[in-house]
């Protein structure tokens, strides 16, 4: 586990880095308005029998995935999610109950009800992310950069008019982040909301690539009335990986997880 730090804006819009003086506690706190981002390898997803912590569904659930390769990193990523969010229930990791929303977004369930705890996963290739916070909604997205998909096609039959318009303008060498860059702060966005994919991602819009600051431009029309959201890029290099959260946020704090 290495030492946090704080994502902040600098004068130019964009995020930069810094690293406080001392590496997180085994019990983590949050403050009002903060959000924690952890990322860890799921490339090395050797996890010793005795520290298999999943439930009996997420078994079952790995158990599903026909390729060892991905079954290990589902079982990898899960069992260190149960960790993380074990320093900030203070519950073992095996105890930690989950219920499920409509559209499948998973929430810490506490001692007397729904906990103030809010969380999200995404993994890619050999990476994993987690943000959490707590009584506001936060999604989180990763994507490895893959060189070999058709980015203008899937741009223009999924993304907004305006995104799909813009992709064509990017110079052609950078099309391929500026496709990725795009695609994680929208399924970022859906994921916070809580509904994911089952959202068509062409009835929204967000600022593109590096033009500017990463944010939701035009809703989507069934947000609710009022909403607000801060979205930022995580990065990360080889991926494209954004984060959003339900109204303004003071401070991103960021560690890399060791299992």
């Amino acid at each position: 586990m290495t030492a946090a730090s704080d994502m902040m804006r600098d004068g130019t819009g964009s995020q930069k880095w810094t690293v406080p003086p001392s590496p997180p506690s085994a019990r983590m706190d949050l403050v009002e308005g903060e959000v924690h981002v952890w990322l860890a390898s799921t490339g090395k997803a050797l996890i010793p029998p005795e520290e298999n912590v999943l439930s009996t569904e997420e078994q079952v659930r790995a158990a599903r995935f026909f390729r060892k390769e991905e079954r290990d990193r589902y079982i990898a990523a899960h069992v260190a999610l149960r960790k993380l969010l074990s320093r900030y229930t203070q519950v073992s990791p095996a105890s930690i109950r989950f219920s499920v929303g409509k559209c499948g977004k998973p929430a810490v369930i506490g001692p007397g009800g729904p906990s103030p705890l809010h969380f999200n996963l995404a993994h890619s290739h050999s990476l994993m992310l987690v943000a959490v916070a707590n009584n506001r909604d936060v999604g989180v997205d990763i994507e490895y950069r893959r060189g070999d998909l058709a980015v203008e096609e899937i741009a223009e039959k999924h993304f907004h008019a305006c995104e799909a318009s813009m992709l064509h303008a990017v110079d052609k060498g950078q099309r391929t982040r500026a496709f990725f860059d795009c695609w994680t702060r929208k399924e970022a966005y859906l994921k916070a909301r809580g509904v994911g994919l089952s959202a068509p991602l062409n009835e929204f819009s967000v600022s593109f690539g590096g033009v500017e600051p990463a944010r939701v431009v035009h809703p989507a029309p069934d947000s609710r009335l009022g909403e607000q959201w801060s979205l930022f890029d995580l990065p990360i290099d080889g991926y494209s990986a954004a984060l959003a959260v339900a109204r303004e946020c003071s401070s991103i704090r960021c560690w890399q997880w060791e299992q």
